[in-house]
């Protein structure tokens, strides 16, 4: 697990800040809607006060001893490349993010199950890669954020939030299993936010837990938020046929969460839902 503290100053008490969860892109795929990329990339880039953490499973990252290895899914401009596909994938994901692949951005990048495969397998650190290239941090497979808000003047001029974040694992094809999973984040891991990629789907719920107030003796409710954090993999398009069709996988909704924070708000200091942008 990676821990880091990351600070945002000069807020107003009015502020509104959103952090965009972004992942499980799978470029290098046909059935990657890079359009609908793009268009959070410019959401992330041109919105004040907007962050984004990536959620692994950037690229595609199959090569051709993989079992899922399909040429006919692979967009013609990465076959071309097939001694260095990884390379070839990695270049085109830079040349979308690059506008919001800095620090003033980003909170870091996760790896994901496909990155992991290239690495184990092949020796290739994609993540690794583009975190030195634009000095960002690695969060690895799982971490903990604190984000502290700071605002210039006034009493009590800071707030802070833990984020919960990680790829994640698991799935299956009923909604029960995806549901499961994301009530079994807050489990093991004390935080406000907790998010997690890999189960191609958005789900999202807000919660309570109720615990002693810290200096004295009365009931404080404390808010969390969940969620699943989307995919850009389409598992069907016409006239192309995929490893994920093949096993029947449902068709799941593309796009991505936004996490809001109202720091010094005295109710709903938190809320999540799907990026509309």
């Amino acid at each position: 697990m990676e821990l880091q503290e990351v600070r945002v100053t000069g807020l107003s008490r009015s502020s509104v800040v959103e952090l965009i969860p972004l992942g499980d892109i799978h470029l290098g795929i046909k059935n990657c809607d890079l359009d609908g990329v793009r268009e959070v990339v410019e959401y992330i880039q041109s919105t004040e006060d907007c962050f984004w953490i990536g959620m692994g499973d950037y690229l595609e990252c199959i090569k051709h001893k993989d079992k899922r290895f399909d040429p006919r899914a692979i967009p013609s401009h990465h076959l071309s490349r097939l001694g260095d596909l990884a390379q070839s994938q990695k270049e085109e994901l830079i040349s979308i993010l690059e506008p919001i692949l800095t620090r003033e951005k980003c909170l870091g990048l996760h790896g994901g199950n496909h990155e992991e495969t290239l690495l184990l397998d092949f020796g290739e650190d994609i993540v690794g890669q583009v975190c030195s290239q634009f000095n960002l941090r690695n969060l690895s497979y799982k971490a903990l954020t604190r984000i502290i808000f700071s605002r210039t003047g006034g009493r009590g001029d800071s707030r802070s939030f833990v984020i919960h974040s990680q790829h994640g694992h698991g799935g299956g094809r009923k909604p029960g299993s995806k549901i499961n999973l994301l009530h079994d984040l807050p489990a093991n891991v004390d935080a406000d936010v907790h998010i997690m990629g890999h189960v191609h789907d958005i789900l999202m719920d807000h919660t309570i837990q109720i615990r002693m107030a810290a200096n004295k003796v009365a009931m404080e409710a404390r808010e969390i938020v969940l969620g699943t954090t989307g995919t850009f993999y389409k598992t069907y398009q016409e006239g192309n046929t995929n490893y994920a069709e093949k096993k029947d996988y449902p068709a799941n909704p593309i796009g991505c969460l936004k996490i809001t924070f109202l720091p010094w708000s005295t109710s709903d200091r938190l809320h999540v839902e799907k990026l509309v942008t």
